[in-house]
C-alpha cells in the first residue's frame, strides 16, 4: 500500500510541474508540429512538381511503341503511383499461354514495353475420360453406320507375356463395343502411329 502512496505522490508532483512550466514547453512543442508539417507539405510539393505524363500523353507513346498491325489498347489507363507508370491493357495478336500483357509507360523515362503478367499458371491438358463397354453394347445384331470415330483399347493376346493393349480407330461406338476384345474406348480417333481403322 505504501508503494502505491509514493508512486501516486511522484505522479501528482510530475503533473504540478507539467501545468507550471507549461509556457515554456507548450510553444515549443506546438512550433515543432507546425515545422514538421510545413516540411512534409514541402517535399510532397517537390514529388508532385516532377513532370507529370497525363493519360493522353502516355497513350500515344503506348500505341507508338506497343501497337503493330492489328494490335489494339484497351480503353482507359490505369497510373500507379508508386512506379510512376501508366498501364494499358494491351489485346494483341502474339498472345502467351497464361498470360495478359499491359504496355507500360514509364513517367521518368517516356518509354514504353510490354509486361506479360504471366501468372505462370497453364490450363491442365484433360485427358478423355475413357468409357467403358457395357453388356448391352456387346450382344447387338447389327450398328448403325455413322462415323462417330472412337479410340478403342484393344487387349490382344499373345504367346509371350507381356502383352500391352493398344488403341484402334472404330467408326462408331457400337462397332468398338462388338469387338469382345475392347475392354474401354475415348472419343475421337486414335492419334498414334500405328492404328488400325474399323
Amino acid at each position: 500500500m505504501r508503494k502505491i502512496q509514493i508512486i501516486l505522490l511522484v505522479l501528482i508532483v510530475i503533473g504540478i510541474g507539467l501545468i507550471f512550466t507549461q509556457k515554456y514547453w507548450v510553444e515549443n512543442l506546438v512550433n515543432f508540429i507546425l515545422q514538421q508539417n510545413k516540411e512534409n507539405d514541402s517535399q510532397n510539393d517537390r514529388l508532385n512538381a516532377i513532370t507529370v505524363l497525363t493519360e493522353a500523353e502516355a497513350r500515344d507513346i503506348a500505341e507508338k511503341s506497343c501497337i503493330k498491325g492489328g494490335d489494339a489498347l484497351a480503353s482507359g489507363g490505369t497510373f500507379n503511383e508508386n512506379s510512376r507508370t501508366w498501364w494499358f491493357d494491351a489485346n494483341l495478336n502474339a498472345i502467351q499461354e497464361g498470360c495478359n500483357p499491359a504496355c507500360v509507360v514509364s513517367e521518368e523515362t517516356k518509354q514504353a514495353e510490354i509486361n506479360w503478367r504471366c501468372t505462370g499458371a497453364i490450363p491442365p491438358v484433360t485427358e478423355p475420360e475413357a468409357i467403358k463397354c457395357q453388356p448391352e453394347q456387346r450382344n447387338v445384331d447389327a450398328c448403325i453406320e455413322i462415323y462417330q470415330p472412337v479410340c478403342a483399347t484393344v487387349e490382344i493376346q499373345c504367346i509371350k507375356a507381356p502383352c500391352y493393349p493398344i488403341e484402334e480407330t472404330f467408326s462408331n461406338s457400337c462397332n468398338a463395343c462388338k469387338n469382345p476384345l475392347v475392354k474401354s474406348y475415348i472419343a475421337g480417333e486414335c492419334q498414334k502411329a500405328g492404328v488400325g481403322n474399323q
